[in-house]
Formats: C-alpha cells, sequence, structure tokens
C-alpha cells in the first residue's frame, strides 16, 4: 500500500470505530463491550503510543515484542476508555496526513523481525483493526 492508502485505511478504520464503539458505549456495562475496548485500548497503548511514537522520535529504535497483560485497562470505566481511544485514533489521522514522506521509512529495530518501518506498523496497524472491527460488530446489540 502506498501512504496514501495507508491514511485512508486507518482513518476509514477510525470512522467505523466511532460509529460502533458510539453505538456500543450505550451498553458499556456488558463485559464483552468493557472487555473488548480494554483489549483495544491495550492495543492502541502499545502500538500507537509506544512504538510508532518511538519511531518518528528516536533513530533506529529498539522495538519489544507486544506483552499483552489488560488487566489496568480491564479495571478502567468504559465511557472513558472509547473516549480516549478515539481521540487517540483521531490524533493519529491528523500525525499520519501531516507527516512529512521521509517519515515513512524511518525505522526501529524489533524484538523478532529486525528492522521494520514506520509504513509498515501503520499497514499491519490498518489490517489489526479489521479483526478488532468485526469484534466489536460482532457484539450482539
Amino acid at each position: 500500500m502506498d501512504v496514501r492508502e495507508l491514511i485512508e485505511a486507518v482513518e476509514t478504520n477510525y470512522e467505523r470505530y466511532a460509529d460502533l464503539l458510539e453505538k456500543l458505549d450505550a451498553q458499556s456495562s456488558s463485559s464483552q463491550v468493557s472487555n473488548s475496548v480494554a483489549d483495544l485500548t491495550e492495543m492502541e497503548e502499545e502500538i500507537v503510543e509506544y512504538r510508532l511514537k518511538k519511531i518518528l522520535e528516536e533513530e533506529n529504535p529498539y522495538i519489544p515484542e507486544i506483552k499483552r497483560s489488560a488487566t489496568f485497562y480491564h479495571s478502567q470505566d468504559t465511557s472513558a476508555m472509547i473516549a480516549d481511544f478515539l481521540e487517540k485514533r483521531r490524533k493519529l489521522v491528523r500525525t499520519l496526513k501531516t507527516l512529512p514522506s521521509m517519515k515513512w521509512d524511518r525505522q526501529g529495530l524489533h524484538a523478532r523481525e529486525g528492522h521494520v518501518t514506520f509504513r509498515e506498523l501503520i499497514r499491519r496497524l490498518a489490517e489489526k483493526d479489521h479483526g478488532f472491527l468485526s469484534r466489536l460488530g460482532n457484539i450482539p446489540r
């Protein structure tokens, strides 16, 4: 995918998240909703707030494997997690739209995979979104 397609994919996924999460927020007392949102929030934190920012701010940073432990997020208010996730994703879309082209090829050193570019991490994020969106879409309303 080229940069324009990646930006469009992330933006489209953001819009789909906003639509689905707005509908699910009304049932935020459901454990299925809160668990799904906690998992989504944890992944957003790991990928966007840690990995992507690290690649943009540091020269060839080390990127460890993701170690999942959403226990912190499972104790948070679902509506607050939804609002936080959507705000962070909105900021990511805005950042991607203004990111200079040379930044897309910046690299980090992944623990298992070796060198990986910012562009590749964005592609993977957009791909992972499909699984989360499907999971959220399958929650009974």
